[in-house]
This record gives C-alpha cells, sequence and structure tokens, in this order.
C-alpha cells in the first residue's frame, strides 16, 4: 500500500518494579528496556508463527489485557504466533499516523519470585485485501410525477460505501453514462471509514421514466478492487399512484404526518407538539428505529403511538444550533421500503423569529437561514410514492444482485 498508518494495541507499557533485580532470560531480548519488537514486519494476511525465544529462569508467561497474538510457553522456549482477533484489527482500528502495529503486554514470573513487565510489538503491512462493500445492491428511487432539476436523490436514500483496508483512504464511485443523473463522491460523512455519494439530477425528469444504471465503487489500492450495484430510478405518472385492495401486513408503515414538532427542555425532556402515530400498515412485526442522531435519542412503539425520549444529554455543539432534527423509519417484516418521517425538536432556551418559521427551521451564524423544507420535501415524496413502489416491486421481476 502506498499510505500505512500508526496504531497501537493493547495496553501501554507497565515500568517493572524488579528491573535490576530480574532473573528472567529471553535471547536478543534486554528485559530491562521494557519492550521488544519482533524482527519482520509482516502482512495483515498472514496467519502463523511470528517468532520464537530461548529462554531461561521463567516458570509463568501473563499476557495481560486483550491481544491479536497468541503467546505459548513451552519448557526453554517462548512462541509468538498470530490470534484468532488478529482478522479483526482493521476493522477495530482508527488510523494515525504512518504505521501499522501490534502490541502485547506480558509479565514474566521469574524462577526467583521477581516479576518483569514486557511490551511485545510487531509492526503489520496493509494489504488491498478488501473489496468495497455497499450497503445495498440495488438502489430504488421511485418519484412523482416528476423529479425536479438539481434533485438529490440521495438526500432520500444515501448510498453508502465501506473499505474495509485501514490505509486506503478514498473510493471512486462512477455510473452508467447518461444524460439524466450525476454521481460525485463526497468526503466522509458518516465514520471515517464510510462513504457517501451524491447522485443528482441533470435536468427535470418527468413521467413516465423507468431506467436502469450500474453503479461501480472503485478503491485507491494496488490493485485497485471494484465493486458493482444497480440504481434503478422510476418517475410514476399519478395514474400509477392508485390504491388496491392489499393487505396492511404486506404495506409499509405510514407515519400520520411527514414531520412533527417538539421543544426540548432543560430536564432533557422532550415536550412534543403532536403525537407521533402510524395511521396505516401497522403489524405485530413493524419496528420504529431512529437514523439520524440515534445517539441521543430513542423510539418506542405502542399500540399506534410512537414515543421519542433522550438517553443521552445533547453536546454543546448542537444545543447551539437551536434545533435539531430526529430522522424516524418504520418496516415491516418482509416489506424493503420503510415509511419515513422527522422529528424537529427546538431548545426551549432559543428564541426563533417568525420570519424563521416561514423559511423552515435552518441556523447560520446565530440566525436560522438554510431551508430545511428539502428534507421535508423528501419525506413527503416518499411517503406519496410508497405504494407506487410497492406496486412496481411486486410487478417487475427481481434484478440481478452483485
Amino acid at each position: 500500500m502506498s499510505l500505512t498508518f500508526f496504531l497501537v494495541f493493547g495496553v501501554l507499557p507497565l515500568i517493572s518494579s524488579t528491573r535490576g533485580a530480574s532473573t528472567c532470560f529471553l535471547d536478543g531480548v534486554d528485559i530491562g528496556a521494557g519492550s521488544h519488537e519482533l524482527t519482520k514486519p509482516i502482512n495483515d494476511t498472514y496467519r502463523g508463527i511470528l517468532e520464537v525465544f530461548q529462554m531461561k529462569n521463567v516458570q509463568r508467561v501473563i499476557p495481560k489485557g486483550d491481544s491479536y497474538f497468541k503467546v505459548t510457553l513451552n519448557d526453554t522456549t517462548l512462541t509468538f504466533a498470530t490470534g484468532d482477533n488478529f482478522p479483526q484489527y482493521e476493522a477495530e482500528a482508527e488510523p494515525s499516523t504512518n504505521t501499522l502495529v501490534i502490541s502485547v503486554a506480558l509479565e514474566l514470573q521469574c524462577t526467583e519470585s521477581n516479576n518483569n513487565h514486557m511490551i511485545f510489538t510487531q509492526r503489520v503491512l496493509d494489504t488491498n485485501n478488501h473489496a468495497p462493500q455497499l450497503d445495498q445492491s440495488n438502489f430504488e428511487y421511485a418519484f412523482g410525477p416528476s423529479i425536479p432539476k438539481d434533485f438529490i436523490l440521495t438526500d432520500l436514500l444515501p448510498i453508502k460505501a465501506t473499505d474495509g483496508d485501514i490505509t486506503n483512504k478514498q473510493l471512486n464511485f462512477e455510473m452508467t453514462q447518461n444524460e439524466f443523473f450525476k454521481i460525485e463522491k463526497t468526503v466522509p460523512r458518516y465514520t471515517k471509514k464510510e462513504y457517501a455519494p451524491k447522485l443528482t439530477a441533470l435536468k427535470e425528469i418527468p413521467a413516465p421514466f423507468s431506467q436502469e444504471f450500474e453503479l461501480n465503487v472503485t478503491d485507491s489500492g494496488d490493485p485497485p478492487l471494484k465493486t458493482r450495484a444497480l440504481i434503478t430510478v422510476r418517475v410514476l405518472k399519478p395514474s400509477d399512484i392508485v390504491n388496491q385492495n392489499i393487505s396492511e401486513a404486506h404495506h409499509p408503515p405510514v407515519f400520520g404526518k411527514n414531520f412533527y414538532m417538539a421543544y426540548y427542555n432543560k430536564s432533557h425532556q422532550i415536550e412534543m407538539e403532536d403525537v407521533i402515530t402510524i395511521r396505516y400498515g401497522l403489524t405485530n412485526t413493524t419496528a420504529v428505529n431512529i437514523t439520524k442522531h440515534y445517539q441521543y435519542f430513542n423510539a418506542t412503539l405502542k399500540n399506534e403511538t410512537v414515543t421519542v425520549r433522550a438517553i443521552k444529554e445533547l453536546p454543546q455543539e448542537i444545543i447551539l444550533e437551536g434545533f435539531v432534527v430526529v430522522e424516524l423509519e418504520s418496516l415491516n417484516e418482509g416489506v424493503s421500503s420503510p415509511g419515513r418521517t422527522a422529528l424537529l425538536i427546538e431548545f426551549s432556551d432559543m428564541m426563533i423569529s417568525s420570519e424563521c418559521h416561514i423559511f423552515i427551521f435552518g441556523y447560520s451564524m446565530g440566525y436560522p437561514t438554510v431551508l430545511f423544507s428539502s428534507a421535508i420535501l423528501a419525506i413527503l415524496l416518499i411517503n406519496v410514492c410508497i405504494l407506487a413502489i410497492f406496486f412496481n416491486k411486486q410487478r417487475k421481476p427481481t434484478f440481478e444482485k452483485y
């Protein structure tokens, strides 16, 4: 790999309290130094023995904390090998500088009742052995009666991709060349390892419209690895959005409103203006989830009522915005399309002018100025077209997934 990053796993070195009195001996290791680096760097795909040391006067070896190593004491040898957890280190790693290092802390119990503490480290070379991963193999968008020019489709259904290789810092997105849409990569916006490109309409697209596009995601490794998926876009005529006799169990849940208002008081409680309800599609399998700011709020469903509660105190940077938007989705088992709504929570100690309400909830430099209406329009489009999406899926064959 052309880029590498530094990471140390395990615990910090412990200072030996018996450094001068040690009787433990490992061939080639300065026990008094407190740390030792194993000789050869290894690829992250390597599995097996790392190094073997001849030793004297060592009765017992105790690994400290979680480790990606397997340490074995056998008569007069101490063996280091990759452990069962080693394949997980990339998924758990947080990149820093330019070298990957794993480590293990050992307590050496010597024959004269002396104890020594050592840190053993191993350099790891990252290889490009993970292709990019998309969260879906087919991204389906349905609208009615048209898609406006410059409309961002991924504001409705994000396309999320990850790369398991720790040193890969870029994913490239390409779709079938066409006159209707463009796809642009963005900086990671969900986590350091997750990328969400932007899919935008190049012109107004009226109904009827139905077309499939191939999406290719390529990493920056050597050699580069690629993953493919499908993007399906439909624009429905009003006559296609019809009510048919169908069981609620096979229909996505529909919320009572496209968005709700609430206030967040100084006791960290949410005071709703209206109760959040599910008006159609409620079954015994219906589940409600929070998809944005889920680390601070949770949602519970009882009968037809959804209750949102704060589970963690909000950070100051969110409170200073004057409001927070919590996105909710509801799913029925066996139905792929969710119902969606949004909850706008204002903070009780923030004064928002009537002009701000006209422009619908934004904030900049202490005053709401950024339009939130696009998010509301997105939810409205989903809820209006959700039945059409379902029936289109029923009528059309399943696409091949990559």
